[in-house]
């Protein structure tokens, strides 16, 4: 971390919709991951999409035309694209598939998240931005929080990136 770069040591938990961020005119960018075989629609994306339809066109076009545009497709890959005047959301390949596989295996890839990340973090510091996110990779991913957790710290905070994790409130 350069000495510029804001100390963050934790990362700030809070009830909310992380489909929807506060908005400031401070630049924010908002990460949820994606799977690697071109399924889009359920889980928090389906919620993304609502809110903002540019991150799902922007997915389905990388896919569709990886090939001819010569442009990676694959786990550990990062899509940036602006949703607003300070908002940009990250679309991170860090899902093997989207199709429901037998048992309770994660489709989570955690070196290629950790990719991710990275890439988000040298973004996130260029841009001056904040992070949010859902808890990502423990819905449809099948993920686990505390690993997760752990490679926000060591490729987001360790970088100086404030970084809001949102829960949703809990229904009754």
């Amino acid at each position: 971390m350069n000495d510029s770069a804001p100390s963050v040591t934790a990362i700030r938990y809070i009830i909310g919709d992380a489909s929807d961020p506060p908005t400031t005119d401070a630049p924010a960018l908002l990460m949820h991951i994606c799977n690697a075989a071109g399924g889009w629609g359920r889980g928090f994306t389906g919620a993304l999409s609502r809110r903002f339809p540019e991150p799902e066109q922007a997915y389905r076009a990388w896919f569709r035309d990886h090939e001819l545009d010569a442009v990676e497709f694959a786990l550990g890959q990062t899509q940036f694209v602006r949703v607003g005047p300070h908002l940009v959301v990250a679309n991170m390949l860090a899902q093997t598939t989207f199709r429901p596989l037998p048992g309770k295996v994660s489709k989570l890839a955690l070196p290629a998240l950790g990719r991710c990340l990275t890439r988000v973090a040298e973004v996130a510091t260029g841009m001056g931005a904040s992070v949010h996110a859902p808890r990502i990779g423990c819905g449809l991913a099948g993920g686990t929080w505390d690993p997760i957790e752990r490679l926000i710290e060591q490729h987001l905070l360790t970088r100086g990136v404030a970084v809001t994790i949102y829960d949703l409130p809990t229904r009754e």
